[in-house]
């Protein structure tokens, strides 16, 4: 027994009896596997454009890692200043540390009252023979 079409798709292989059993003629079939393959190949063309699309998304992520990988190295960038600030104000609470350890030598210096403040003479390591 011969196939009716000529395609020989998983749809359209049919025998002449099994077309006689479902009541179809052979024209019928031909048509039906003309529709069939324009049908594959309809499904053909939304797959390759899916593939395509799916190619676009792939090319977007590759993109967003590449700008997340930089936000990171930024974000890597400000911590580490965020570092060297913290650093500094350590440094600068050490040094009001200090000058907090010293504000009674200072507050003694500057709580002498004017009038005991008397110029220092000057002395001059020459002497001049008058």
């Amino acid at each position: 027994m011969k196939n009716i079409c000529r395609i020989t798709c998983c749809v359209c292989v049919t025998s002449e009896i099994e077309a006689k059993i479902v009541g179809l003629r052979p024209g019928n079939m031909r048509n039906r596997s003309k529709m069939t393959g324009n049908r594959l190949e309809m499904v053909r063309d939304h797959l390759e454009m899916i593939g395509d699309r799916l190619e676009i998304i792939e090319d977007h992520l590759e993109i967003v890692g590449n700008r997340l990988e930089i936000i990171g190295n930024h974000l890597e960038m400000v911590g580490d200043r965020l570092e060297i600030i913290g650093d500094h104000l350590e440094m600068i609470g050490d040094r009001l540390e200090i000058i907090g350890d010293r504000s009674p030598i200072i507050s003694r210096w500057v709580n002498i009252p004017l009038e005991s403040k008397q110029p220092i003479p000057r002395q001059s390591h020459v002497k001049l023979n008058n």
